[in-house]
């Protein structure tokens, strides 16, 4: 007979494992351990997850997604390009990778121990990616975000946030961090927009016409030896 599985087993588990990971950390829990914080045994935590990478992302997920989502409605009272930027990059490489006892590096042990059979599935991070490349191209303007990879830069943003993760537990990188976020701050406003482009490319296009006129008047034309 199949084991009729309870939802109410089900959180406790989850939250037993949501207390020993922000204890002790991903690597130093073990499926043991929660089974006796939430009062089971460790065969029956198999019957609810396959493994603790499974338990880690079923709290990961909804959390970091939550938070992401908060970002985006406090976003939404900013008007300022540089705030919304700075208020992004503040909230993925320093808020969220000290939250909560530095919650979010139990995902970066977690996929540096991971093995074939456990899977990983990378659903998580492209949402997120998704997610963040929609709030930069907000944040930037419709005429910049025409010329400037969104998704590209969220890829890399996101590479960042694990190097963040990873440093605050190390060495806690909190004092220099607004260098950081001032830097890629100010690469974006550098970028053109669409209508300095075109303002460019018109520019361009007057200054080789009066040269084609030019050396029209003296019989010439730019595709002479001399002028290669």
């Amino acid at each position: 007979m199949a084991q009729v599985k309870k939802a109410d087993i089900r959180d406790v588990i989850l939250d037993a494992a949501l207390g020993l990971f922000e204890e002790f950390g991903y690597s130093d829990t073990t499926m043991r351990a929660i089974a006796q914080r939430a009062g089971v045994t460790t065969s029956n935590i198999y019957n609810y997850f396959a493994s603790k990478l499974e338990i880690l992302f079923e709290i990961y997920d909804p959390w970091l997604k939550e938070r992401l989502n908060q970002l985006e409605r406090d976003l939404a009272g900013v008007r300022e390009t540089d705030e919304k930027l700075r208020m992004i990059f503040r909230t993925l490489w320093a808020s969220i990778p000290a939250e909560h006892n530095g919650f979010a590096n139990n995902l970066m042990q977690a996929l540096s121990t991971a093995t074939r059979e456990e899977g990983y599935d990378r659903s998580l991070l492209e949402w997120c990616e998704a997610k963040v490349a929609r709030l930069i191209g907000s944040a930037i303007g419709d005429e910049v975000r025409v010329r400037t990879d969104t998704a590209a830069l969220a890829h890399i943003v996101f590479m960042a946030f694990d190097g963040f993760t990873l440093d605050h537990r190390l060495a806690n990188p909190q004092l220099a961090m607004e260098r950081y976020i001032d830097a890629i701050v100010d690469l974006l406003k550098q970028l053109p927009t669409q209508r300095e482009n075109a303002r460019t490319a018109q520019i361009d296009h007057e200054r080789v016409r009066r040269e084609d006129m030019k050396f029209a008047r003296n019989g010439r034309s730019r595709g002479d030896p001399d002028l290669v």
